[in-house]
């Protein structure tokens, strides 16, 4: 026999969509416009902006820290969205400074639609820690602006000889983990051209340990590395990874990577310190 149509208050409200709430697994969930957005594209391109008021200043021997941009681009080079740190300028300086580690921040990413102004997406906080070898490791929290919620956060364990990083849910469960090794030419030296221009990370289901994702960090071209060499490029594979959330928590972790390891003219190569 024929099932009876759903009733009008089963009915599936606007801006729901169904996402894996892990990879493999299904949920739904509430979508932003910009989580609806990342759930269509497979990949994302990271375009940091070179602030030359920053080069000039360093070439001159009292470097200033400007504001950290970013660029996210699909695969075909249409933005997407825009990141801007929001660090006030005394924070800003610590960033090159013997605290480094320490530094808190905050970035926001911006959902940039085509002929529309930019609406807040994401924001990104790094609190100010006393980090010191293996105590109190850096870590992040990512929150989606539109709904108001916590998406999840990231965390730096202590690895020796890793680039190794937990990524959380809201409720701080391990739903994916990044992997990166040491034994990478890019690692100890960077340069435009050839194997020391790329550094891959593999992104991993915390629970099967499978790779579901892959993340690249990538040296400019020649001309952008010898006036900026703190300026980096950056390609995220989803693959497998399904959910918009974590999508965004990628596209954060990105962010977060940037900052920690590679925000710097003679970046720090210390690794899983």
């Amino acid at each position: 026999p024929r099932l009876p149509p759903p009733h009008p208050t089963m009915a599936r409200p606007p801006g729901y969509l169904p996402l894996a709430a892990a990879p493999g697994q299904m949920a739904m969930v509430s979508a932003s416009p910009g989580l609806a957005l990342l759930s269509q594209v497979p990949a994302l391109q990271v375009r940091e902006r070179a602030s030359w008021i920053q080069e000039v200043t360093t070439m001159l021997g009292a470097e200033i820290e400007t504001r950290n941009r970013y660029a996210v681009l699909d695969t075909v080079g249409n933005q997407l969205f825009y990141a801007v740190e929001r660090t006030d300028c005394c924070r800003r300086q610590l960033q090159r400074s013997c605290l480094h580690d320490c530094a808190g921040w905050e970035v926001d990413v911006l959902h940039t639609p085509p002929g529309q102004y930019m609406q807040r997406f994401l924001s990104v906080r790094r609190p100010m820690q006393m980090v010191c070898c293996c105590f109190c490791r850096p870590s992040a929290e990512v929150f989606d602006e539109a709904l108001q919620t916590k998406i999840g956060s990231f965390h730096d364990p202590f690895r020796c000889c890793n680039y190794n990083f937990q990524l959380r849910d809201a409720a701080d469960r391990d739903v994916l983990e990044v992997h990166g090794g040491c034994c990478q030419p890019a690692v100890c030296c960077p340069l435009p051209c050839g194997p020391c221009s790329e550094l891959s990370f593999e992104v991993r289901d915390a629970e099967t340990g499978a790779v579901v994702a892959h993340l690249q960090k990538q040296v400019p071209n020649c001309v952008t590395f010898f006036f900026a060499s703190d300026v980096d490029n950056y390609n995220i594979q989803f693959e497998q990874v399904q959910d918009a959330r974590w999508k965004a928590l990628l596209l954060a972790f990105t962010i977060f990577m940037d900052f920690l390891f590679f925000n710097s003219a003679n970046p720090r190569r210390e690794i899983g310190r």
